[in-house]
């Protein structure tokens, strides 16, 4: 399973300390959440950018968009902006909440794919 950065996350789990696999399941759930915030900030930034680049167009030439639709574009641009904010926010939660879980011994033992 992939971690930010590149980073590989492989485990094998301890019978004795999780039968029923709970622990495994905080896990892989503050995984997913970290994922899932981490790929919506990533399409709002880009939805940003793209949004910027009308204005940038609006800017070079003042009659490309009719005032109306300039209002609603910088609407738009300040909802995303905000959803961007959000996510980001979550996403660093998130990314807390998964080093919690794995800095903590949940019987799981993680190991570097490389170093084996």
């Amino acid at each position: 399973m992939l971690i930010g950065d590149g980073i590989i996350l492989q485990f094998t789990i301890d019978k004795a300390t999780d039968p029923d696999k709970s622990q495994l399941r905080t896990v892989l759930e503050a995984q997913f959440a970290y994922e899932r915030m981490a790929t919506a900030r990533s399409w709002f930034a880009h939805l940003l950018a793209v949004i910027g680049v009308v204005f940038w167009l609006a800017a070079i030439w003042p009659d490309f968009l009719p005032p109306g639709i300039r209002v609603f574009a910088l609407t738009l641009f300040g909802g995303v902006l905000f959803l961007t904010l959000r996510t980001a926010i979550a996403e660093f939660v998130s990314q807390r909440k998964l080093k919690r879980c794995l800095d903590t011994e949940h019987g799981l033992v993680l190991r570097d794919p490389e170093e084996s």
